[in-house]
């Protein structure tokens, strides 16, 4: 059985053509009224700004459950909220982020995105495409003007761990990453806090073992990383 779902809408003018995404599925409506049929469930909803014009509430959810429901929507003006990527701390190039705010998420590979917000104070959230960065967030207030926040993003520090199994007790043995080497004699060898990013790490023989790799490629991907290297006894020949 289906149910009646209406959204009400007043502030725009009179025949003025407005939409609704509804699971994101998109309708329209150029009277007070959309009316949707719909099953019982939860349905994600987004509105679509009108010209400079945008609705409150922006999104949100709706429930049906055995019963019609109306969900009223108000349209005010709406201000130019600009998020700028702060230079010093930039991501790399082509990476993609995006911000949370009032329902919205707002996806850019450039320095830079716009969105329509009604007067009032708000928060928000920067996220990087990259995990190995961590976005800024805070609180911004709009006014009857364009507004500029800056964003900031922070490289993370992450661990990249190896654990072995096959060296003798006490043998030492090491591992290399660029011109950073790291050398142990316990079954765990550690590289901390390195910069966010892709490593790849070189294991040279230790005495007359070798591993079952000698070279691995690792991106922390936002985490700590621990791998296992096996290392077996070697038989090194020469070709005359």
């Amino acid at each position: 059985k289906t149910y009646n779902a209406s959204f009400r809408e007043t502030g725009l003018p009179s025949h003025t053509t407005w939409y609704v995404q509804v699971n994101g599925i998109q309708y329209n409506s150029s009277s007070s009224y959309l009316n949707l049929s719909l099953i019982n469930g939860t349905y994600n909803f987004q509105v679509l700004n009108v010209n400079n014009l945008v609705s409150e509430p922006t999104g949100g959810y709706i429930a049906i459950s055995g019963s019609n429901l109306t969900r009223d929507l108000t349209f005010v003006p709406g201000y130019k909220v600009t998020f700028v990527e702060s230079a010093k701390n930039a991501l790399p190039a082509g990476t993609s982020w995006y911000i949370q705010s009032w329902n919205y998420t707002r996806t850019t590979f450039s320095n830079q995105v716009s969105m329509l917000f009604p007067t009032g104070t708000f928060t928000f959230e920067a996220r990087s495409g990259d995990p190995n960065y961590y976005g800024s967030g805070g609180n911004f207030t709009v006014g009857a003007s364009a507004t500029t926040v800056n964003v900031n993003f922070t490289r993370g520090l992450f661990n990249v761990t190896f654990i072995e199994t096959g060296l003798p007790a006490g043998h030492k043995w090491a591992a290399t990453t660029g011109n950073l080497t790291e050398y142990s004699t316990t079954t765990s060898l550690n590289f901390t806090t390195l910069p966010g990013g892709e490593y790849t790490f070189n294991f040279p023989a230790s005495g007359k073992y070798i591993g079952n790799y000698t070279t691995v490629t690792v991106n922390t991907e936002g985490m700590n990383k621990t791998l296992y290297i096996n290392f077996g006894y070697g038989y090194f020949i020469t070709f005359n």
